[in-house]
């Protein structure tokens, strides 16, 4: 099975852009369980220190 190529810059973007919709249109729980698996916010939703002002 052959690789598919990269991506072009503007299917890039337009991929970030359906993402960019997808997140705007999310719950708070939604939210939180993204910034959550990213890292951000521990399991009980506080804002990690590193990224605290």
């Amino acid at each position: 099975m052959a690789a598919m190529p990269p991506a072009t810059r503007e299917q890039e973007l337009e991929q970030l852009k359906q993402y960019a919709r997808k997140m705007s249109k999310s719950s708070k729980e939604e939210a939180i369980a993204f910034l959550q698996r990213a890292g951000i916010m521990d399991a009980r939703g506080n804002v990690k220190k590193a990224y605290r002002a």
